[in-house]
């Protein structure tokens, strides 16, 4: 960037060993159309060669290195020293194409009431693109806490004002994928929405089998923030959000099963009878799993809780 240009934008790049992704998106992020952005990225104690990566750029990008923390605060450490009045996010593992920034950008900069705007997206899976996803009609707190829409961190610029206002995103979240749906809800309550309605991010899409396994412990923590700000209000987002997790641990028991994995396998049921033990107990029965020897006779129990309510 040219020293006289002024930083507008302020792209932060969370990274914990991502030494085979983080150079596309670093890549994406310089390729970009728009002169008055500075790059960010937040190593998060990576131990593998994601250090020896982001030291290939120079000056070229700004680097913090710190112990990890989670996605969480390591967002809210590039926050802490953007420079920007705009500050876009991007995931390690995804990238932009070309335009994202400044097509963001001019639709902020026509509105000033919009705290955020996104882009449509991609999805990558197991290499292969995907049909693109683009919401047209930018959400509302409303629709936000009825659960109907989720806004991918990777597709979003915000004025820094109002990620500031909001205290950036909840570090009781850091480790649950639910601290953007709530960072989110916080920005609606300070302003609009808006969107480019192009698809400008190439979104690599974490297996569905491994998201309640990995994330689900932080649950509780979303279900209790958000309850406590919106009350009642909430219980669609919440509903919604468990669902998935349930759904999620389902088919990694199911998955594991077939595979002929039982140790792992019993991994998933055990997570299972923990995050939602009140419809493991009363529909399933400890009784009857620990009656089931044999391990592939258990498919039929489990996957009955797929249509289970919640």
């Amino acid at each position: 960037m040219n020293e006289q240009t002024p930083i507008r934008v302020s792209t932060i790049i969370p990274v914990y060993n991502g030494e085979y992704t983080i150079a596309r998106a670093i890549d994406s992020a310089l390729a970009q159309d728009f002169a008055g952005q500075e790059i960010i990225v937040v190593n998060d104690g990576s131990t593998d060669n994601t250090k020896g990566v982001l030291e290939r750029y120079g000056d070229k990008i700004r680097i913090i290195h710190q112990s990890n923390r989670g996605t969480s605060l390591a967002r809210n450490s590039g926050i802490a020293c953007a420079r920007g009045e705009y500050i876009a996010f991007l995931d390690a593992d995804d990238y932009w194409l070309q335009g994202h920034i400044s097509s963001c950008v001019a639709e902020l900069d026509s509105d000033s009431s919009s705290v955020l705007c996104y882009s449509g997206f991609i999805p990558i899976e197991n290499g292969v693109a995907l049909p693109p996803r683009v919401l047209i009609k930018p959400p509302g707190l409303k629709e936000l806490l009825d659960g109907e829409y989720s806004i991918l961190p990777s597709t979003t610029v915000v004025r820094k004002s109002a990620a500031l206002d909001c205290g950036g995103f909840s570090e009781k979240l850091n480790y649950c994928s639910c601290e953007d749906i709530y960072f989110c809800m916080l920005l609606a309550e300070r302003g609009r929405f808006c969107t480019t309605a192009k698809p400008l991010v190439a979104y690599s899409s974490h297996s569905f089998l491994e998201i309640g396994m990995k994330y689900s412990r932080g649950f509780h923590n979303f279900e209790r923030l958000v309850t406590e700000r919106y009350g009642a209000a909430a219980t669609a987002a919440v509903t919604g959000k468990r669902h998935g997790f349930v759904d999620s641990i389902v088919k990694y028991v199911i998955d594991r099963i077939e595979a002929g994995d039982s140790k792992n396998a019993l991994r998933g049921i055990w997570r299972l009878l923990r995050f939602a033990p009140v419809c493991f107990i009363r529909q399933v029965g400890i009784r009857k799993l620990i009656r089931l020897r044999n391990l592939k006779r258990a498919r039929t129990v489990v996957s009955r809780l797929v249509r289970l309510p919640h």
